[in-house]
């Protein structure tokens, strides 16, 4: 993205990223909820970048949240919740995994998790694939996501100023426009 401040630019971008109106629909309905829970919670700890291949993501603290993609949403989740629900719901898992596939170990380049500051395993990492539409897992998928959201500001390594400074609010007038609905901006 050559002006990460340019709304027309980065809708080019998101249009050529998710093609499929629909499915842009629901990714950047769960990507814009993502932004408005941690402006919440730390209204200086979260930035929309754009790498130079074009990958949008949403960063809270030092940690991607979200990445986005033409099916779906590579995200971080609340392990601990994970567990729980592994455990505890077996319902909700079963509808769970036929959209989530967790990020391998073995592949180079993967995070399959991120540590907090006490350098605790504290999220789960993987692809979200909107495409088996699985919207009753929706609600699961986002109870884990704004928890890791939330423990990501509380407890995990603050925002680097070189991510505050790639922000895009570009992406951000995108969104606003599109979804018709206030999306904040970072306070930095």
């Amino acid at each position: 993205m050559k002006d990460r401040n340019d709304e027309n630019e980065a809708k080019v971008i998101i249009n050529e990223k998710i093609p499929d109106s629909a499915m842009r629909q629901m990714i950047l309905t769960i990507f814009s909820d993502a932004i408005i829970d941690a402006n919440q919670d730390g209204d200086d700890q979260w930035a929309v970048t754009v790498s130079i291949t074009n990958d949008i993501r949403f960063v809270v603290g030092h940690y991607i949240a979200i990445t986005l993609y033409s099916e779906g949403l590579w995200v971080a989740l609340d392990k601990e919740h994970y567990d729980s629900m592994l455990q505890l719901r077996q319902n909700d898992y079963e509808l769970f995994k036929n959209c989530w596939e967790p990020d391998s170990i073995d592949v180079k380049g993967s995070y399959p998790n991120y540590k907090n500051r006490d350098k605790e395993i504290f999220s789960i990492n993987g692809f979200y694939n909107l495409k088996n539409v699985c919207p009753d897992s929706i609600p699961i998928l986002r109870s884990l996501l704004f928890t890791f959201i939330q423990k990501a500001i509380d407890y995990g390594q603050p925002i680097m100023p070189r991510t505050k400074a790639a922000h895009s609010s570009g992406i951000i007038k995108y969104l606003r426009n599109e979804l018709r609905g206030e999306i904040p901006d970072p306070n930095y």
